[in-house]
């Protein structure tokens, strides 16, 4: 059984490199991190849930979506939870499959996902480990992302360094959003900041992009679009 807070779409992907792309999400509840800007925080503190096994979140997502097979699994955390009677689900019907997680939870059954959005938190999470062994999640290059929030200039270093590490991993960089102090007008001015910067760092690479988190710009939500 799996605690689920919500299942939506068919919606678009509102960030990182697969932005804009069709999809459904499927958000299961409980984090092992508690980051100080989590966006998604209905989903961790004592969050109504329905608990469903992977038939019945199939059956779900059928029913709102026939015509729709990409799925993005998200959370909070889900990696908490023993993944791989759903992956397999997902997989036996044909879902493209994309996980959403921080890197501090390895599953062998992620193998089968199609693609890892990963968001190791960087200092100004207050969850920063510098020590997290992110190789079991990006052995296969072109089956992964990394996905960085920026809100400082250690933040930035941090990202830096992984490119470094892993120069052959797609990564996109975002301005953290607050929620509690952004405006639209505040998430673009740090937008362009961030590009600002990002076009005059020789170490970057020209593969590295900065990308504002669009269903926040432009519907003011956390969903997708």
């Amino acid at each position: 059984m799996y605690p689920v807070v919500e299942i939506f779409g068919p919606t678009i992907q509102g960030e990182g490199i697969n932005m804009g792309q069709r999809t459904m999400f499927v958000r299961l509840a409980g984090c092992d991190y508690r980051c100080h800007w989590c966006d998604t925080l209905y989903a961790l503190d004592d969050p109504q849930v329905t608990h469903m096994k992977a038939p019945l979140i199939l059956k779900k997502l059928i029913t709102l979506a026939p015509h729709c097979k990409t799925l993005t699994l998200s959370g909070g955390n889900p990696c908490i939870y023993d993944l791989e009677p759903l992956i397999n689900e997902l997989w036996d019907a044909t879902y493209s499959i994309q996980l959403e997680t921080q890197g501090s939870i390895w599953q062998d059954c992620l193998r089968n996902v199609d693609m890892i959005n990963l968001s190791p938190k960087p200092p100004s999470s207050g969850m920063y480990k510098p020590d997290l062994d992110l190789d079991p999640f990006l052995k296969f290059p072109d089956k992964a992302q990394l996905k960085m929030v920026i809100l400082t200039l250690e933040d930035y270093q941090y990202a830096q360094e992984l490119h470094q590490r892993y120069p052959e991993v797609p990564m996109a960089l975002q301005a953290c959003n607050e929620l509690d102090r952004d405006t639209n007008g505040n998430l673009l001015a740090k937008y362009r900041s961030l590009v600002e910067i990002v076009a005059n760092d020789s170490l970057m690479s020209d593969g590295v992009r900065v990308l504002p988190q669009m269903h926040v710009l432009a519907w003011g939500n956390k969903r997708g679009v």
